[in-house]
C-alpha cells in the first residue's frame, strides 16, 4: 500500500476527519438529546436540524478539549462539541454562521459576510466560556467594527436575512 494512501486511512479510521453522518444515525440522534440541554433559541441559535438531507460530519478526539463534534451544513454553518462523562455525552459548545446576501474584498479573497454566534462551557474555541460571544465579518456599517454586539442588535438583521421569522 502506498505510503500516502495508508496516511488516508489511518486518518479516517482515527476519526481525525470528518466522517459523514444522517441526522436519524442513532449516535447523532443520542447527540442531538445531549445538545438540547442547551437552549439554543434562547441565545439566537436556530433549532437542530430534521432533514434527511442535512450534510452531518462527526469528528472524534480520544483526547483534547472535546471527544466529538457534529459539523452541520444546512441552511447555516453549525459546529457542536461534546466531552464524554460517566454517562455519555455532554453539549460543552455550539457555533453558528449566518451568511448574509452580500460579499466584501478581504485580504483572503471575496467573501461572503457573516454573523457568528458562539456559546461554551468549556474551552473549546477561545471564546469565553458560559457567554454569548457573537462577531460580524462584512461591511454592513450598522454592525462592522462594533465589539458590542448584541442578540437585540443582530435578531433584525437575522430576520432581514431571512433566517428568523
Amino acid at each position: 500500500m502506498r505510503p500516502h494512501l495508508l496516511a488516508c486511512v489511518f486518518l479516517v479510521g482515527c476519526g481525525l476527519v470528518p466522517q459523514k453522518v444522517t441526522v436519524t444515525d442513532p449516535e447523532v440522534v443520542s447527540l442531538f438529546a445531549a445538545a438540547r440541554s442547551f437552549p439554543r433559541e434562547e441565545y439566537g441559535f436556530s433549532p437542530l436540524p430534521s432533514a434527511p438531507s442535512t450534510d452531518i460530519r462527526i469528528e472524534r478526539h480520544e483526547i483534547g478539549a472535546y471527544n466529538l463534534m457534529l459539523h452541520i451544513y444546512d441552511s447555516t454553518s453549525r459546529t457542536i462539541a461534546f466531552l464524554k462523562d460517566h454517562s455519555g455525552f455532554k453539549w460543552i459548545h455550539e457555533q453558528e454562521i449566518f451568511r448574509g446576501p452580500h460579499h466584501f474584498d478581504s485580504p483572503d479573497g471575496q467573501l461572503q459576510e457573516q454573523i457568528c454566534l458562539t456559546y461554551e462551557v468549556e474551552p473549546v474555541s477561545g471564546h469565553s466560556s458560559g457567554g454569548l460571544d457573537i462577531s460580524y465579518q462584512g461591511e454592513d456599517e450598522r454592525l462592522k467594527s462594533r465589539p458590542d454586539l448584541t442578540l437585540e442588535s443582530i435578531l433584525p438583521i437575522l430576520k432581514e436575512w431571512g433566517y428568523k421569522k
